[in-house]
């Protein structure tokens, strides 16, 4: 962990510069991450040439399922939806050779290398043909995305006329019955909309049957503080939702080199009937292109 902590100014430097980056390989991040998950060892391998920090690979290793099998995995896993090493782009494929023939010369401390939710645009897609490692790989989730145009005009018209219809026909609606805000959490609005996002996440989740992905306070503990962490580099986008100044749905998303990520989301049941998840989403979208962003990433 005092490795990992000496780390801090390099890692986001290399973040900065680094091929694919999403909001998972931030060290606000993983170093929370493991502040509120510290299960098995750290084993995180760093690239140098000449000294300058090239890339990082930000694995764990921990049993698997209780069994007496060595699991390797991405820090992060399963919270995080992308998975990845933070590389340069120009020695990322060389970086991601070094670090597996590091990883098999290595075998000895492992049994099984889980390297899940990889990008198919990613160095990790493909795997070094030349080492005595046996790799099967496995296509199991697809992450939709809306490509974004230059602004809201253009952007409607790429979706059917009834959905642009309905958008702007509750948007009037809502403005009409109540005092409607459409905002972002700000560092003081923050802690009140972080809660509000766990209520309203929860509570929806209870009706479905199931337990919430806030469930249990050291999720809740862990996204509080990430919160923090990531709206102070400018990465957080917590949208709200909010009626005559009560918050009734809330998406929690994040952006990162052009892309907006929609990682969360809670809404009230009781006025599903003004589909305050598609007026709230179209404001994801409006705000997305004024950031200038290339795409809003929907995740798993």
């Amino acid at each position: 962990a005092a490795a990992l902590a000496a780390l801090k100014e390099e890692w986001q430097a290399l973040f900065s510069r680094s091929a694919a980056p999403t909001p998972f390989q931030t060290w606000e991040w993983l170093s929370t991450w493991w502040q509120h998950y510290p299960t098995g060892k750290l084993w995180i391998l760093t690239a140098r040439r000449d000294g300058e920090l090239c890339a990082i690979l930000p694995l764990f290793i921990a049993s698997y399922y209780g069994l007496p099998l060595r699991r390797v995995r991405f820090m992060g896993a399963p919270l995080s939806d992308y998975q990845e090493m933070i590389a340069l782009p120009e020695h990322a494929a060389e970086c991601r050779d070094a670090f597996f023939a590091y990883i098999e010369k290595e075998s000895r401390r492992w049994d099984l290398l889980d390297l899940a939710d990889v990008r198919e645009e990613s160095a990790f897609s493909t795997t070094p043909a030349d080492l005595g490692l046996r790799f099967e790989t496995v296509q199991h989730r697809l992450c939709p995305y809306i490509p974004l145009a230059p602004d809201w005009e253009q952007q409607s018209r790429t979706l059917g006329k009834n959905l642009r219809s309905n958008i702007g026909r509750r948007r009037r609606q809502l403005s009409r019955e109540f005092a409607l805000e459409l905002d972002t959490a700000t560092e003081e609005t923050l802690p009140q909309a972080m809660e509000e996002l766990f209520a309203l996440h929860n509570a929806r989740s209870r009706r479905r049957g199931a337990s919430g992905a806030f469930s249990g306070a050291r999720k809740q503990s862990f996204h509080r503080e990430l919160s923090r962490k990531l709206l102070s580099r400018g990465y957080l986008r917590l949208h709200r939702l909010r009626l005559n100044g009560k918050t009734h749905a809330a998406f929690y998303c994040f952006s990162a080199e052009g892309r907006v990520y929609y990682y969360l989301s809670g809404f009230d049941h009781e006025i599903g009937k003004y589909s305050p998840g598609l007026v709230l989403m179209s404001q994801v979208v409006m705000d997305a292109i004024a950031d200038q962003a290339r795409e809003v990433d929907l995740l798993r």
